[in-house]
Parts: structure tokens; sequence; C-alpha cells
């Protein structure tokens, strides 16, 4: 993992200790913990395979799964977040959904449109213009587009208003576009009648870099998470080695 963002996860679990009850020490240590947590996320291999340097695969688990439910992944993607839209002001979003199939999970689960009615989830991510993740929600595989345009918008890591956001016909309504300048931003949505244009499908390309990127770390392939809230953790694990990696390369 990206020294970086190791860092942060590292700062956000040491507040997070800090704010706990004193209880006895704790035997393992948060970054060979982190770096089990990322080896399963990028080869997908079982939790029973993981070999701590410091406690057995049960502990490196239960320790991962609580940081993960007080919110310190998303915590430590907003910070970094942060630190690259200073650098790096966006010029415009993209909002695009995708499916992931089921494997073990049980919550929020829909049947999808494209796999024979079979189980899976929509993830739905919005990147700006060099596919940088702003805002990552899951949902049902048979929740419709056009119920989470709006959603997407009023949700975001962090807030930047007043530039264009692109979208593809699925989006397509009066009432989304009124969302979009509600919340201060510039609707680009495809009309369903109208034929596909270039311009706009150079820009939108970029959200589907995303997806190929997040594709590039197996146990993301599929929902093999009981709950949707830890596979959308695992997501920004790996959506922010990405963005260190691509961003910050020489930040130790």
């Amino acid at each position: 993992m990206h020294t970086l963002f190791k860092k942060k996860i590292l700062q956000h679990i040491a507040l997070h200790e800090a704010t706990r009850v004193k209880r006895r020490p704790r035997v393992l240590d948060a970054a060979d913990a982190i770096d089990c947590l990322f080896r399963v996320v990028r080869t997908g291999m079982q939790w029973s395979e993981v070999r701590s340097n410091t406690a057995s695969y049960t502990s490196v688990f239960k320790h991962t799964r609580r940081w993960i439910q007080a919110g310190i992944i998303e915590a430590s993607y907003s910070s970094v977040l942060q630190e690259y839209s200073q650098a790096n002001r966006p010029r415009h979003y993209i909002v695009d959904s995708s499916y992931v199939k089921n494997a073990f999970g049980r919550q929020g689960l829909g049947r999808t449109p494209v796999d024979r009615g079979r189980k899976a989830l929509k993830v739905s991510i919005l990147t700006d213009h060099n596919g940088v993740v702003h805002n990552l929600r899951t949902d049902a595989a048979n929740t419709s587009d056009f119920n989470l345009f709006a959603p997407m918008l009023s949700s975001m890591f962090i807030q930047l208003r007043r530039i264009e956001v692109f979208a593809d016909r699925g989006y397509d309504s009066r009432r989304n576009r009124a969302a979009a300048y509600a919340h201060g931003f510039l609707p680009r949505i495809m009309r369903r009648r109208c034929r596909n244009v270039r311009r706009q499908n150079g820009k939108r390309v970029f959200v589907e870099h995303a997806f190929a990127w997040i594709d590039r770390y197996r146990r993301l392939i599929f929902q093999y998470e009981q709950t949707q809230d830890i596979h959308m953790a695992y997501t920004l694990l790996a959506l922010g080695h990405l963005l260190c990696t691509r961003f910050f390369p020489g930040v130790t």
C-alpha cells in the first residue's frame, strides 16, 4: 500500500483508539493489520490464509472490521482527496454505475436486469476529469439510475460547486436536472432521443476507466461480504491507494 494513504489510516486509527474506553493493550500492530487488509483486497485471498507478524488472522479480521465500522477508511480517503483537490481542481464530474455479481452477500441486493435476474449489487461512482472518485454509493441492482442522480450529488466526500456534471441517458429527467441546479451543478445529461455525441462520450470515458481500475482488485469483482458497507470500504481502500500512487508518487 502507498505510504501516504497508510499513514492517513494510522492517524485516524490513533484518534479512534484515543476516544475508546481503555482496555487491555492491543497486541496487534495496526500497520501490519492494514497491510494484511490491503493484501486481501488486492489478491482476493481468504482471511484464513492471512499471515500477520503480530497476531492471528481472526484478530486482524476483527480489528479491521471494527475500524471499517467506525468510518476510518472513508475518513482517510476524504483526507487524501482533499489534498488532491487543492492541487488538481476538477473541471467537471461524471456519474455512472456498474453491477457487482453476488457471491456471499445477504443485504442490499437486488435482481439485476443484465444477468438473468440474479442477485447483484449496483455501485455508483462520481469521478472528475482524471477519473478520481469523489463519491461512491452502493444500492440494490434493481434500483434505477433515475433515482440515484440526486443522492450522488448531495453526499460527496468533499464539496465543490458550479461545474458540469455529465451522465448518460439513464439519468435523463427534468427532476434530475432541477436537482443538479439546486445543488449548484450544471447538468450535462444525454437526452433519450438524441444521438450519441462524441464530445460528451470523450469526457464520460474516464468514469469507465475508474471501474476498470477497481476491477484490478480481485476482492471487488464479486460481492463476497455479507453487507454492502464492507464492500464499499474495501473499494475506498483500493481507490485511496490508486489516488496516492497516481498523484503523490514521491510522497512518503
